[in-house]
């Protein structure tokens, strides 16, 4: 006799989210063949918004915030999600690899730890350090860097857009966090 597991939807949900959210850098390229970054990212958007309704429903968060909560997670999803992703898909537009613009924004922790220290008075530690260093030198690695050729210098200029604007919504995410649960605050963002 076989045993069923049984997975609830509440645990699958996240891998999900996962799996979409890392999809932008191995479809980029091919979205911005036949589409523009703004149409495409407004698509994505668009399904992503109700995917994350559907998953707050589901966890039994509350769906409303208050005026200041609301406007703290504008302000973090335009830097998350319309500056940022606008850098990537621009980069690729503009023809730098997708695996260097992920190896740019790939610094993002490693600029959050630092300015972490420095704004919060956030010890990072040399363990987390070395973390970050190996995470990036093992993404150095995988990728294909192919920024030997600067013709595509507004491309890369797209790309540390990009990586500013995580950073940036990161760090205030970090200074905003914990009034609102995390699915929430991503529904609004």
């Amino acid at each position: 006799m076989s045993k069923t597991i049984f997975i609830p939807l509440k645990n699958l949900l996240p891998i999900l989210f996962v799996v979409l959210w890392s999809s932008a850098f191995v479809t980029g390229k091919i979205i911005v063949i036949d589409a523009s970054p703004s149409t495409a990212l407004g698509l994505r958007f668009g399904v992503v918004t109700l995917g994350l309704m559907v998953f707050v429903l589901i966890r039994g968060d509350r769906l409303w915030v208050n005026g200041r909560s609301f406007q703290e997670a504008c302000v973090t999803g335009i830097l998350f999600h319309g500056l940022y992703l606008t850098g990537i898909f621009h980069a690729v537009l503009n023809g730098v690899p997708a695996g260097s613009v992920a190896l740019i924004v790939c610094l993002q922790p490693l600029l959050t730890g630092a300015l972490a220290g420095y704004l919060f008075s956030e010890v990072v530690s040399t363990r987390q350090w070395v973390g970050l260093f190996l995470g990036f030198v093992g993404t150095a690695f995988v990728v294909d860097v192919g920024i030997e050729d600067l013709s595509y210098s507004v491309g890369l200029i797209w790309a540390v857009l990009g990586l500013v604007a995580v950073t940036s919504a990161t760090l205030l995410h970090k200074r905003f966090s914990g009034r609102v649960p995390l699915a929430t605050n991503n529904f609004y963002q």
